[in-house]
């Protein structure tokens, strides 16, 4: 008898190790930098970015991973505050893209 209680109150902390296991890892990304590890919260539950090395990472990486970027800033990283953030990014591409249709059109006329 006091086997299978065994045998169920091991079962029963295994799954519960393995649900946590699966929500830190669908709320959270863990982060890896120079100094430190960090725990960054994600936007929305999902599995896709668990874990990210930013040692080496530049201007394109950080556009592409906003939400990292804001975490860092926000945890103390401030010699990232100058990294723009993917909006700016894409509204000052929009405007330079729209700029060079207008001249292509005003080139066409001519």
């Amino acid at each position: 008898m006091f086997h299978k209680i065994k045998k169920w109150i091991i079962s029963v902390v295994f799954l519960a190790i393995i649900a946590y296991a699966a929500w830190f890892t669908g709320n959270y990304v863990i982060v890896r930098t120079d100094e430190e590890f960090l725990t960054l919260p994600k936007e929305k539950f999902e599995f896709s970015t668990i874990y990210v090395d930013v040692r080496e990472w530049g201007l394109l990486e950080y556009i592409d991973h906003p939400n990292i970027l804001k975490g860092l800033v926000r945890r103390g990283y401030t010699d990232l505050q100058h990294y723009p953030d993917s909006s700016e990014f894409k509204n000052a591409f929009n405007e330079i893209t729209d700029k060079l249709k207008e001249m292509g059109k005003e080139l066409q006329k001519r």
